[in-house]
């Protein structure tokens, strides 16, 4: 099983590199659920279990109603709302980025009535502010995102997702794995570009100034190179041109260049035999808590050590 490194194309000429490292088996292992099972995960009552299944049924069929129903009752029954309702709009949002944040208004507001000291609540109701006309509102709502901290849940999302896709019958690493490509927010990230280069457009210095520091609270909750070369275009797009932004713009270069080195440095085939799964669950854990590149630093050294010591 060799290396595979997927490059997303995302919108405005912005390239994002995802860099994930998979070694899964080609047949994947994964079954449906069977309808006692699904059941069983509905009568749970567990919000993030009915999510992680949604997602499953939807990884294996994306047009699954099943899925759908699964990932709607999950944030219906949350309470607070939090990680489920997150999931759904990530994932509305992942299906299609030109989709609208419109038919889950309610969920929206909902998060924001609930989770308020998160960032992102405020982030995704200047994403809806301005769906609905309300442009002034939207910079307002960037603005009381900017002093929060910004959690997007990815460790909840992908510990719910792992755990559901072995239900489903899935290998520990295909697990993993699905709950990796399922527990990044980069479509939050392109939905909030989009709004800030046209609130610019139309508003000038003080939108460059509330989306630059969006993009640096966005930045400081990311963990992987999508997440953190899409916040880094959100800063780099809201400083314009300006003389006066050279040293800011030249850091911002520098980032990019060292995501880029570790993606080179990195990229190496990796036989499916070389990777225990103790090293792969050791990959995961590394990524959820200091980020893409040190668990790419991780693997590769291991891989290294591993063949020095055959």
């Amino acid at each position: 099983m060799i290396f595979m490194q997927k490059v997303l194309i995302g919108v405005v000429s912005l390239v994002m590199f995802s860099g994930a490292v998979l070694w899964a088996s080609e047949n994947s292992t994964c079954k449906s659920y069977t309808e006692k099972e699904l059941n069983s995960i509905r009568a749970s009552n567990n919000p993030n279990l009915i999510m992680g299944a949604g997602i499953v049924e939807l990884i294996s069929n994306p047009s699954s109603t099943i899925g759908k129903d699964l990932l709607g009752l999950s944030s219906r029954t949350e309470s607070p709302k939090g990680t489920a309702t997150v999931s759904l709009i990530v994932h509305q949002l992942n299906s299609d980025y030109n989709q609208p944040l419109k038919p889950l208004r309610e969920n929206v507001i909902q998060l924001l009535q609930d989770d308020k000291d998160n960032a992102l609540s405020y982030y995704l109701n200047a994403i809806l502010s301005q769906e609905e006309g309300r442009d002034q509102e939207a910079l307002a709502q960037i603005k009381k995102g900017n002093s929060k901290i910004f959690n997007s849940y990815p460790k909840e999302r992908f510990y719910a997702i792992a755990q559901a896709a072995k239900m489903a019958k899935c290998s520990e690493t295909q697990a993993r794995q699905h709950a990796f490509w399922n527990s990044h927010s980069g479509a939050i990230y392109i939905k909030l570009r989009h709004l800030c280069k046209k609130l610019v457009e139309s508003y000038g210095e003080d939108t460059r100034k509330a989306c630059y520091l969006a993009g640096q609270n966005l930045e400081r909750g990311s963990l992987t190179f999508i997440e953190q070369l899409s916040s880094l275009a959100i800063q780099s797009d809201s400083l314009g041109d300006s003389p006066s932004n050279a040293a800011a713009r030249a850091e911002i270069k520098k980032k990019r260049d060292d995501i880029n080195t570790c993606r080179e440095r990195t990229a190496i085939d990796i036989p499916e035999t070389a990777v225990t799964d103790d090293a792969d669950l050791e990959y995961y854990r590394i990524l959820l808590s200091k980020g893409e590149c040190s668990a790419r630093d991780f693997l590769t050294d291991f891989v290294k050590r591993k063949h020095k010591g055959n």
